[in-house]
């Protein structure tokens, strides 16, 4: 089976995420409330990686495509300017 040269770039090309040829995408949402001058704020996000090469992806091993994540909620103090 001969090698095309768009198949060859994907094998040779640098690993900037899960693999060669492979994808990913991901969904954020950080609710934020606030009370008084203060403002409280959290991530909740999920990746999805697509083509993966075992090893590379996310997990303890390296094989999950799916990863959902949490963040610390975050207090900050919020000061009106005059």
């Amino acid at each position: 089976m001969a090698t095309t040269p768009s198949r060859r770039r994907a094998a040779d090309a640098i690993n900037l995420m899960y693999g060669p040829g492979s994808s990913g995408i991901s969904i954020t949402v950080t609710p934020t409330f606030q009370y008084g001058g203060f403002f409280f704020r959290g991530d909740l996000s999920w990746v999805h990686a697509s083509d993966i090469t075992p090893g590379y992806t996310l997990g303890p091993t390296g094989v999950d495509a799916n990863q959902p994540r949490c963040s610390r909620n975050r207090v900050h103090l919020w000061q009106q300017r005059r």
